[in-house]
């Protein structure tokens, strides 16, 4: 619940409407974001930013931390 107040109170927290708005990321962009510090994961397509959401992740940590840098389309399915 805490995840989303912050997201309700601020739509763009990342900023990116200043930055120019949405740009294509390849997926080797996508591999250099694989820490807590920097998490990005694809899901149907999609590039996620989700270092915001780690602390707020109902499987865990762990879990969010299986599909850092990748594509986790898959094991976001099982």
């Amino acid at each position: 619940m805490e995840y989303l107040k912050i997201i309700n109170q601020n739509k763009d927290p990342l900023n990116v409407a200043a930055k120019g708005g949405l740009r294509p990321i390849t997926i080797e962009e996508v591999e250099l974001h694989n820490s807590k510090g920097s998490l990005w994961s694809v899901l149907h397509g999609k590039v996620y930013d989700l270092t915001m959401y780690l602390d707020y992740h109902p499987g865990g940590e762990k879990k969010l931390m299986m599909g850092a840098g990748t594509d986790m389309t898959f094991l976001f399915s099982k």
